[in-house]
């Protein structure tokens, strides 16, 4: 067979399937009942507020009115689409009281679904009367006469409105902080404390932090105007390129890849910042592991260790890596210190131990 036509296929079709009729079944009886049988049980009334009763009286009868309006509309579309294409609805078909489905109607806005008046023909018509089976429209001033089962109850002001309320509001791009915006300013400016711009693993982000100044800014790329993203763009030229990286959790954590003697630079990063937390450190080489770990406590350095040594000497041990991969947990506190010197000293401590040991496996080749 061949495919079908454009034609044939253009129509907007409204389904309603066997599980749409289901669900909703399903859940509008087990809501309306779940509610309603503790109200049948005799002298159950009495335990309720008068005007509770009341409300719930009212919330149900408008929700017949409006599932009357919603019945009424399928039997009419059903109807219409019978007489105008001649299909044998056979024993299924339903003849339906649509007039009494739109008593509680009269006054919204209709339509109808089959007419001869062309003056009436896709107009939106006022509901104004239901007598029997038939009903009185209104257009402008003039006064109709139609079977009701040739109307179409359509949404009325109030009612499109809330469906506006609930649809989520189209969302607007995120404004770049105020303090990023300031960042970059006094870094174009040069009139800052140092600062770090790097890029995580996540796309288009990058995230900004100020030393001395806890709590970094993640920063989309796609929200930035023009000219921001010039001047971050400018702004990374200057600032340290110790973070190559950071872990899928970017508020917190930060991933190092470190060369040989970096690994001082982050130590002057992390106390310039002061941050409480633990730096994880590991070293592969060929067949050579090493594992490490330092604490760091505001602007101080707590605690280190590398394979069996702690203290100065770990850290030292650590300098002379060639390449390591760290990774800085947050508020994470060691049980017990080795470090009592300053981070300046330790690092300069550090730095001498960490040549004379080079030098020493350099006479030992």
């Amino acid at each position: 067979m061949g495919e079908k036509s454009a034609a044939q296929t253009s129509f907007n079709r409204w389904h309603w399937t066997d599980q749409d009729n289901g669900q909703l079944a399903a859940k509008f009886k087990a809501a309306l009942w779940d509610s309603l049988k503790d109200l049948l049980v005799p002298n159950a009334a009495g335990l309720i507020p008068p005007e509770e009763l009341g409300e719930q009286v009212q919330d149900l009868d408008n929700a017949a009115t409006h599932l009357d309006e919603c019945a009424a509309n399928c039997h009419v579309a059903a109807k219409a689409l019978r007489n105008l294409w001649g299909i044998d609805g056979g024993e299924k078909a339903v003849v339906a009281d649509v007039a009494n489905r739109l008593a509680g109607s009269v006054g919204k806005p209709v339509i109808l679904a089959r007419t001869t008046i062309e003056e009436l023909r896709g107009c939106v018509l006022n509901l104004a009367q239901v007598d029997g089976a038939n009903a009185i429209i209104q257009h402008e001033n003039d006064y109709w006469g139609t079977p009701a089962d040739r109307l179409v109850v359509l949404p009325t002001a109030a009612e499109e409105e809330a469906l506006a309320a609930k649809k989520p509001a189209a969302e607007e791009p995120a404004k770049p902080s105020p303090r990023v915006a300031e960042f970059l300013e006094r870094l174009e400016a040069g009139l800052q404390p140092p600062i770090l711009i790097y890029s995580g693993n996540t796309p288009d982000m990058v995230r900004l932090d100020i030393c001395g100044e806890r709590g970094g800014e993640l920063v989309s790329l796609k929200t930035l105007p023009p000219e921001l993203k010039k001047r971050l763009a400018e702004a990374r030229r200057h600032t340290s390129e110790l973070v190559l990286a950071t872990k899928p959790r970017l508020e917190n954590d930060f991933y190092f890849r470190l060369g040989k003697g970096e690994l001082s630079n982050v130590l002057q990063f992390l106390t310039m910042m002061n941050r409480t937390g633990v730096l994880d450190t590991d070293y592969h080489q060929g067949d050579e592991k090493g594992h490490g770990c330092v604490y760091v406590t505001g602007t101080r350095v707590f605690h280190v260790e590398y394979g069996n040594f702690d203290g100065v000497r770990a850290l030292a041990e650590m300098l002379t890596l060639d390449e390591i991969e760290a990774t800085f947990r947050d508020g994470v506190t060691a049980t017990f210190q080795t470090i009592k010197s300053s981070t300046d000293q330790l690092l300069i401590e550090a730095a001498i131990q960490a040549d004379e040991l080079m030098s020493q496996r350099r006479r030992g080749e």
